[in-house]
């Protein structure tokens, strides 16, 4: 303030003092007053000037691409004791308002590219709307560049290059022309939520139901957690063991076989899989 309207400083000065709660004289008191009266039209024009011309000359280097909202940068909560501070120090802290209006600029910026490509404000409301884990979608060679765009995309509070990297990935986002086609995404989640159990559990929405019915509210956590493949174990064993199921299904095949059928087909699955041979070792221990 000093730098742009000299005549101003020693008005500068006491109003400093004042701010700092220092002691104030009646001789100081005066030389305020006469500086009011004799400097008013640059005390009235600077006011005027202070937040809109000043500031965006002082400081331009810093508030480069961002001018539109240096309104919003000037009364940042950090900088409302910028009158007592030091010229390092609010630089400093100027600088950081600034990154910080930039870096809410560049996830809005994502945010309405997403919602283009995608339909959906973010990755949860897919979830939710689509009642499978977003993450589920994405193939394994993307899975870290899929997690930081989701991260970025539900966080505000991102590093700028995060940011940036997101916004360079969301293009070339393989998963993304996906996001709407109904058959990809139930075999996705019949893929990677039922899992082994695909065969007995067809019905993917019966699945998602049972899930959302018995406390697992948010889709977007489904994949990878430990819970969820219990309860999908659980639901599997249900439905291979009740009247009809797959369990019937496959005693009756058993039954049309030839006794060196069913041996090559049991020998077929003890060497395959481990369950079948600890079966056959615990009835031996019976």
């Amino acid at each position: 303030m000093q730098k742009e309207c000299p005549e101003l400083g020693e008005f500068c000065e006491i109003l400093l003092s004042i701010v700092n709660d220092e002691p104030f004289p009646d001789n100081k008191l005066a030389r305020f007053l006469h500086v009011l009266e004799t400097e008013s039209e640059s005390v009235a024009m600077f006011s005027y000037k202070a937040k809109d011309t000043v500031f965006m000359e002082c400081y331009a280097e810093l508030l480069h691409g961002v001018e539109d909202l240096a309104d919003k940068i000037y009364y940042d909560e950090a900088l409302k004791d910028a009158f007592s501070m030091d010229d390092v120090k609010y630089r400093n802290l100027l600088k950081t308002a600034a990154n910080r209006v930039r870096e809410t600029q560049l996830i809005a910026k994502l945010k309405k590219d997403w919602k283009r490509r995608v339909g959906y404000d973010d990755p949860i409301s897919w979830s939710v709307d689509k009642s499978t884990p977003i993450s589920v979608m994405v193939p394994e060679e993307e899975k870290e560049q899929a997690k930081n765009l989701f991260e970025t995309l539900r966080d505000q509070k991102r590093d700028r290059n995060l940011i940036e990297a997101a916004l360079a990935y969301l293009p070339n986002a393989s998963f993304v022309d996906s996001l709407g086609d109904q058959e990809k995404i139930d075999a996705a989640f019949s893929k990677k939520i039922v899992k082994q159990y695909s065969r007995i559990l067809v019905d993917v929405n019966a699945v998602r139901d049972a899930l959302k019915e018995n406390g697992f509210d948010s889709p977007d956590t489904w994949y990878g957690d430990p819970d969820v493949d219990l309860f999908v174990e659980k639901l599997a064993n249900a439905e291979y063991s009740k009247e009809g199921g797959a369990s019937k299904r496959l005693q009756q095949e058993i039954d049309a076989m030839s006794a060196q059928e069913a041996k090559d087909l049991l020998k077929r699955l003890v060497l395959k899989y481990v369950d079948v041979g600890m079966a056959l070792m615990m009835k031996e221990e019976e």
